[in-house]
């Protein structure tokens, strides 16, 4: 392997990208490629202007045509050999004869003769070619210009005939003198005679077009740069660089190779330009971070990711972002939230890795601007004055470092913070926080689980030594429920959220302490939760006893954190908290709440509870049973939550209190129920009874919703709103108690509820499945919505859609006619009104008739 300069590389061979390699990219107008355009071009010229060395990495490929050159060196060395021995004789004879071999055009043709086909680095090189093309152009001195026609691409014959025709040295005097007349260089050549419509169909030639046309603007920046005064063979832009073809293997490892090759990640670009951004050897932390980005913690990363090449260096970038941004948003107050809106939502990816849809960042999106007013002291008005923040400051690089360091704490001393498992656990986090940036199946953790990663982080970073574990304890205890109990769900949120955990880490480790003497100023955690926090802390200080049964309760799975109501039921007649009564209400309320009980399909909870009462909480103009799914925070909010906040919540206090030594299981629960409906003589049709004989109806939607009219007019909502497709109560019971006896109304074959929208809308259920003389008939069955009336309404048709075809069968009209019901005109069909407590035997009483006929 050697060095060699751009420069040196192109005298001595002609550079030809082989057919293998894609066309040139670098010229693409995504805005990642433009960004990473624009900035090489910068380096270019920075590497020019201050007259130092632009290392461009490692280049390799194969060179042929040595065996060629090297066999004109033998012939040349012969020949010289020859003509020496015939100047020998010719000096015995006194003649004069020059042996000296003229080799001006030979050593021309060597400098054609060797050929580099680069297998890595056609990109850099094709970008180095057009700069020194554009250098060229503007008046740049080299020894010759033999080097212009010195780089092919065989991959397509028509950038090999651009190539070809803008090298010529009319062409190149024509854009020179159309760009003096003040044309911009991609006009001054797509507008030239010589340039081909078909052209602009290869991509290859639309990026090189494009890549001078960034070389330009970056020129025409630098007015004082006198272009005429550089020497293209001095330019300091370096490879290291080695040929294959000298270890003699065949071109199949060529191939192999270069299919290795890939872009350079989004990562690799960023951690270049961020390396570029700070001033090289400004510091020998810089350098050690720079080796510990590379190394150590990348190391530290894949082991604990054990991902792809792609995948890890796409995490590892997620993690150091959302990092840099968090403690960026948390310690500085002073930035408006505007200023972070669009990188907080580039920066916060979708939740489950896929390459394709992480958002490509600008890197000059890293700094955030905003307009800050300021006294002027001349005139005494005030003044805009736009302010800077970098993402990746100094400051947040080395808290990236202390994460880093905390992090690899963790993982080698697991033991020393076993201490926190009591307060890192679920139902609030489903795995190790330490491993919220390494999963696999999650890539960008929940605001709620990313504040708390960084509530957790912040804090152990500053105290490292975990001298005061009780306090570190609390402190992220506390937290823990504030933030999980509290809408975290936008933007503004995750802004506030973190300045908040800021500001508390900053304040004192000692939070109980805290809380308790009112030294602590919340500006935007629910203040309710905060409340029951500032609570549990003084229970706690005034008997250490209390602080086991508090926590084991907030860890109960649907609790998580919120226990208020809990502690209300311990209070006695003088409203002081008895710990005695907490045990018991707290390991009762566990009990009713835990996943085999809430989650009960016989809703065993939602029954018990009614059986109390009327427990249901409304939510805007809907009726909530509650379901038992956990989900996150809004879900829990929506649901039993509304019920421990209300004053229906005394009917879970007076089911604990019936029941001896809180001996509550599935079976206890439903003897209860059952106990109930029998001793309450309830009628058949009333809403309770069936709510508790069907506890189908109550979960019919997964909302556990109802619209509660009139006790006669009760709908089962599918969704939130009436405006959906519903049932109704006491048709969608008829269905539930005879889906299963179908024998009882032969001829039907089938019976099926039937949903409708909106409120005015009638739904039921439906009897179907009876042919007779090759039609079909149906019998609708719809609770009278009435208020004065507690009956069935009965409609029998012929199958149509189309009303005005529905004929009835006159031996069917017969039979409805003597069981009294009466023809509707305006729909052909038959109809009647049937007592709640008749309608199924009368509906036996005609499918005994129907059947008689068939």
């Amino acid at each position: 392997m050697e060095t060699k300069t751009f420069y040196d590389l192109i005298t001595d061979h002609v550079i030809e990208i082989p057919i293998i390699q894609r066309e040139y990219a670098q010229g693409r107008r995504s805005e990642r490629v433009t960004e990473i355009r624009n900035r090489f071009v910068e380096d270019f010229m920075n590497s020019i202007k201050n007259d130092e060395v632009m290392h461009l990495g490692f280049i390799y490929g194969k060179i042929e045509g040595k065996d060629k050159q090297h066999r004109k060196q033998i012939n040349r060395d012969a020949l010289n050999s020859i003509l020496q021995a015939v100047k020998s004789y010719a000096d015995t004879l006194e003649l004069k004869i020059d042996p000296n071999i003229k080799e001006d055009v030979v050593t021309n043709d060597v400098q054609t003769e060797l050929k580099f086909i680069p297998l890595d680095g056609q990109q850099r090189l094709t970008t180095l070619y057009l700069l020194h093309w554009y250098l060229h152009l503007k008046g740049a001195n080299s020894p010759d210009n033999l080097w212009l026609n010195h780089f092919n691409y065989t991959s397509r014959k028509s950038t090999m005939d651009f190539l070809s025709v803008i090298n010529q040295s009319k062409n190149i005097e024509t854009i020179r003198g159309r760009i003096k007349s003040e044309i911009d260089l991609k006009s001054a050549i797509k507008e030239s005679s010589f340039y081909l419509q078909k052209w602009n169909k290869d991509q290859s030639i639309v990026g090189m077009i494009e890549m001078l046309a960034a070389i330009e603007k970056e020129f025409n920046k630098q007015s004082e740069l006198d272009l005429s005064k550089i020497n293209i063979q001095n330019l300091e832009f370096k490879f290291d660089f080695m040929d294959l073809h000298a270890l003699n293997q065949t071109d199949e490892l060529y191939v192999k190779m270069n299919s290795r090759g890939k872009q350079l990640s989004n990562f690799e670009h960023f951690k270049s330009w961020l390396q570029n951004e700070y001033d090289k050897g400004r510091k020998n932390w810089y350098k050690n971070f720079w080796r510990n980005l590379d190394n150590k913690w990348l190391n530290f990363f894949w082991k604990k990711i054990d991902a792809d090449f792609n995948r890890l260096d796409d995490s590892y970038f997620n993690f150091l972002k959302n990092i840099a941004l968090m403690h960026t948003i948390a310690s500085h107050p002073e930035i408006p939230l505007s200023s972070f809106q669009e990188i907080i939502g580039l920066v916060r990816n979708e939740k489950a890795y896929s390459p394709n849809k992480i958002s490509y960042i600008p890197f000059q999106k890293f700094y955030v601007e905003w307009n800050e007013k300021k006294l002027d002291e001349k005139s005494g008005e005030n003044k805009e004055e736009t302010k800077t923040q970098f993402i990746f400051s100094e400051e947040n690089l080395k808290f990236i470092e202390n994460t880093f360091s905390t992090l690899m704490n963790i993982e080698a001393n697991r033991s020393n913070y076993d201490f926190l498992n009591k307060v890192l656990c679920q139902p609030f986090i489903e795995k190790s926080i330490t491993d919220f940036y390494f999963d696999k199946n999650e890539f960008t953790p929940s605001q709620p689980d990313a504040v708390f990663y960084y509530a957790f982080i912040a804090l152990l970073n500053k105290y490292k030594d975990l001298k005061d574990q009780d306090n570190i304890t609390e402190w992220l205890r506390i937290n823990r429920n504030l933030i999980y109990n509290t809408n975290i769900q936008n933007p503004k949120n995750f802004y506030d959220s973190l300045q908040q955990i800021n500001y508390l880490v900053n304040n004192s480790v000692d939070f109980e302490t805290q809380i308790i003497n009112n030294n602590i100023k919340n500006t935007f955690f629910d203040f309710s939760q905060f409340n029951e926090e500032v609570l549990k802390a003084e229970l706690i200080e005034s008997n250490i006893k209390w602080y086991d049964p508090i926590i084991k309760t907030e860890n109960q799975s649907y609790f998580m954190g919120q226990i208020k109501f809990i502690l209300d039921f311990s209070k006695d007649e003088s409203d002081l908290y008895r710990i005695d009564e907490f045990l018991k209400y707290s390991e009762a309320c566990s009990k009713l709440y835990s996943n085999d009980i809430r989650l009960s399909d016989s809703n065993l909870l939602q029954r018990a509870l009614l059986c109390e009462g009327d427990y249901q909480p409304y939510y805007k103009s809907n009726l909530l049973f509650c379901n038992g799914s956990t989900g996150n925070l809004r879900i829990r909010n929506e649901n039993w939550r509304l019920f421990f906040k209300s004053d229906k919540i005394i009917i879970l206090k007076k089911i604990i209190d019936k029941f001896q030594d809180n001996k509550f299981s599935k079976k206890t629960l439903s003897d209860y129920i059952q106990s109930y409906i029998s001793d309450s003589d309830l009628d058949l049709s009333n809403w309770k009874f069936l709510f508790l004989n069907y506890p189908q109806a109550i979960s019919y939607s997964n909302q556990f919703s109802i619209r509660w009219y009139t006790e006669n007019d009760i709908r089962l909502l599918n969704g939130p709103k009436i405006t959906g497709y519903h049932s109704e109560l006491r048709s969608y019971c008829f269905y539930l108690a005879n889906k299963d006896s179908l024998a009882d109304f032969e001829p039907f074959k089938d019976i099926e509820p039937f949903e409708k929208k909106n409120s005015d809308g009638h739904p039921g259920c439906r009897l179907s499945g009876f042919n007779y003389e090759g039609q079909g008939y149906c019998l609708d069955i719809r609770y009278s919505t009435q208020s004065d009336k507690n009956v069935f309404q009965l409609c029998f048709f012929h199958c149509l859609d189309d009303f005005e075809r529905r004929n009835m069968d006159k031996n069917i009209a017969s039979i409805l006619e003597c069981k009294k019901f009466t023809f509707d005109n305006n729909h052909n069909h038959y109809y009647r009104e049937s007592d709640f407590n008749d309608t199924k035997a009368f509906i036996q009483n005609v499918c005994k008739e129907l059947k008689s006929i068939i």
